[in-house]
């Protein structure tokens, strides 16, 4: 019964904190229901099924990632850099850790359904639409380590914000030369298993990393 209620409550304040973003907050539905799948549509019918969804999958990987930090940077900025946002720190949700998770998790379940309807068109024999799935989720906790650790860290949100533009931004032009210095996803080839372990695997556990580290600073930071 106590669970149950926890659950309610629990569910009531990420409405609330997702709401309190106004009419920011459809941009990463719009760009993920509506624009992306456009966007594929297009290219599919230009350019065929296979060829189609390489180009659109440039596209995928370098606005899914991005988009996934939108709601958390949003719903969290009171919780940060507010006037009297010192309150957060007398209750047991210090760091707002699960309820970052939690709105992370309701896009990530959006981006899911999406993967979900294309696969229905691309069986694996015409082409292995999980793998790139995979990839671009493990590029999107990355996003969401670094902008939580921003954030907990400089109690800054814009500087949150700015860190994964300047991250995107500094990718896309690194892969615009092909060069592999900084591992991202926007550059579509297929790098084998081997790839998928050392860079991808590697890119979400440092953003994991990231998660527990805000947690441990910002914990210290409260008892001095």
């Amino acid at each position: 019964m106590y669970f149950a209620s926890y659950l309610k409550l629990k569910a009531q304040r990420i409405f609330y904190m997702l709401k309190s973003t106004g009419l920011s907050f459809f941009v990463p539905l719009i760009m993920v229901d509506a624009v992306l799948p456009l966007i594929l549509y297009f290219d599919v019918k230009k350019f065929g099924l296979k060829q189609g969804f390489e180009f659109s999958l440039a596209f995928f990987m370098l606005c899914i990632p991005f988009m996934s930090v939108w709601w958390l940077i949003l719903s969290l900025r009171d919780f940060v850099e507010s006037d009297g946002c010192e309150i957060v720190y007398v209750n047991q949700d210090k760091n707002k850790l699960l309820d970052s998770i939690a709105i992370f998790l309701i896009y990530i379940v959006d981006v899911l359904i999406l993967f979900l309807v294309i696969r229905h068109w691309y069986p694996p024999t015409v082409y292995p639409i999980f793998p790139q799935m995979y990839k671009i989720m493990l590029t999107s906790v990355f996003y969401f380590g670094v902008t939580y650790f921003v954030m907990f860290v400089v109690r800054n949100t814009t500087a949150a914000l700015m860190v994964s533009i300047l991250y995107t931004i500094v990718n896309v032009v690194i892969c615009s030369f092909k060069s592999k210095i900084i591992p991202f996803l926007y550059y579509y080839t297929d790098g084998g298993i081997m790839t998928f372990y050392l860079t991808y695997v590697p890119l979400a556990a440092l953003g994991v990393a990231l998660v527990f580290l805000a947690c441990i600073i910002n914990s210290k930071r409260r008892k001095v």
